[in-house]
C-alpha cells in the first residue's frame, strides 16, 4: 500500500520479517518490496524452504541481488542437477549460501522440549460412505473420463470440482448436503477416528489443535464440542 512512498528514499537497513512472502517473483508484493533501496537487506523467516531450490534462489537474490547466477544459469547449474540427486551440486550451493545464512534449530533454542512423536492413524470409510463415494464417482466421473479420452476441450474445472467433492465426502458425507438439511445416516470413518482421538487427548489432559480444509467440517466439529460441553475456539 505504501510502495510509492517507501521507494522514494534510500534506507541504510531493510529488515524483512516473514521473508518467505517474497518467494514468488511475479507477485505485486515482491515487486513492491524489491523497489525499496537499501544498503543492507536482512530476511527473517521461521518457514522452511518448501518449493525447491529455486525458492532459495529467489530469497537469497532478494537480500543479495546478483550474488547467485541468473535464473537460467542457476537452473542449469544447480536446480536440475540437485533434483537429479547430484550431491556435488548440492554441496557447491551449500558453500555459496552458508556465509550469508544464520540458522537456529529447535535443538539449539528449545532445550527442554521432548522429541516430537508422530502417531499416524489410518481409517476406512463406513459402508454407507463408500457407497456414496462410488455413486458420485460413477455419476460425475464417467462423463469426465470420456471427455478426457476424447478430442474435445478438457473440462479441468469439472475435474477439480469432482475431486473436491470426493475429498469432502471422505471427511464426512454431511459436507455435501445443503445447509440446514438433517444429517445422513452413512457416518464417517474419519469422523469416528476424530472423536476417538479427541477422547484420548482430553482424557490425558491435553489440549489439541485440529486443522481442516473445509469450513463446514469445522462447523460439524463445533456443534459436536458444544453438545459435549467442551471449550473451544475456531479460527
Amino acid at each position: 500500500n505504501d510502495a510509492a512512498a517507501l521507494a522514494g528514499s534510500p534506507f541504510d537497513l531493510f529488515v524483512l520479517d516473514e521473508v518467505q512472502t517474497v518467494k514468488n517473483r511475479g507477485t505485486a508484493t515482491h515487486k513492491a518490496l524489491r523497489a525499496i533501496q537499501a544498503g543492507m537487506v536482512v530476511g527473517l523467516t521461521g518457514t522452511p524452504v518448501e518449493d525447491g531450490v529455486e525458492e532459495l534462489h529467489t530469497l537469497l537474490d532478494f537480500v543479495l541481488p546478483g550474488y547467485l547466477p541468473g535464473e537460467a544459469q542457476f537452473r542449469k547449474g544447480f536446480v536440475r542437477p540437485i533434483e537429479e540427486g547430484d550431491e556435488g551440486a548440492r554441496e557447491r550451493l551449500r558453500r555459496l549460501v552458508r556465509p550469508f545464512v544464520l540458522r537456529r534449530t529447535k535443538a539449539q533454542v528449545a532445550l527442554g522440549l521432548p522429541e516430537k512423536i508422530h502417531d499416524l492413524r489410518h481409517c476406512e470409510m463406513t459402508p454407507g460412505q463408500a457407497a456414496l463415494y462410488r455413486t458420485l464417482l460413477e455419476q460425475k466421473g464417467s462423463p469426465l473420463r470420456a471427455a478426457l479420452e476424447g478430442k474435445g476441450p478438457v473440462p479441468y474445472l469439472h475435474v477439480f470440482a469432482l475431486l473436491t467433492k470426493l475429498k469432502q465426502l471422505c471427511d464426512h458425507p454431511d459436507l455435501l448436503r445443503p445447509e440446514g438439511e438433517p444429517p445422513g445416516e452413512e457416518g464417517s470413518g474419519k469422523w469416528d477416528l476424530l472423536v476417538e482421538l479427541l477422547d484420548e487427548a482430553l482424557g490425558s489432559g491435553l489440549k489439541i489443535v485440529v486443522f481442516s480444509q473445509y469450513l463446514r467440517m469445522l462447523d460439524l466439529m463445533s456443534a459436536h464440542l458444544r453438545e459435549r460441553g467442551i471449550g473451544f475456539e475456531t479460527l
